[in-house]
């Protein structure tokens, strides 16, 4: 469901001014298992990204969020020039924001 719903998501690219290209690129960071394991399928997400990028993968995590309501996860965002970094905690049927990246998500 989760990757329909990731997939489904990309149509909306041009809201955060991606081509074609960059959101095949951002789509190969998604990495889904083949199994559950214990009844639980761990999805991931790593990408080295441009901000509209990092837009663009909020929104998705967003509407997956939104859509699946047992889900729940936490992202690590950083920036590797000046070291910030916040994390997107998925629960309760939306992403909460802690850190501070400037003029970033």
């Amino acid at each position: 469901m989760i990757r329909r719903i990731v997939a489904d998501h990309s149509a909306r690219s041009a809201e955060f001014f991606l081509g074609a290209d960059q959101v095949d690129l951002y789509m190969e960071g998604w990495i889904y298992p083949e199994t559950a394991i214990n009844g639980a399928g761990h999805v991931f997400f790593g990408a080295a990204m441009r901000v509209q990028g990092v837009q663009f993968v909020f929104s998705q995590i967003s509407a997956v969020a939104n859509a699946v309501e047992e889900v729940s996860g936490l992202f690590l965002v950083s920036d590797d020039e000046d070291g910030d970094s916040i994390f997107w905690k998925i629960e309760s049927g939306g992403v909460a924001v802690s850190g501070d990246l400037p003029g970033r998500l």
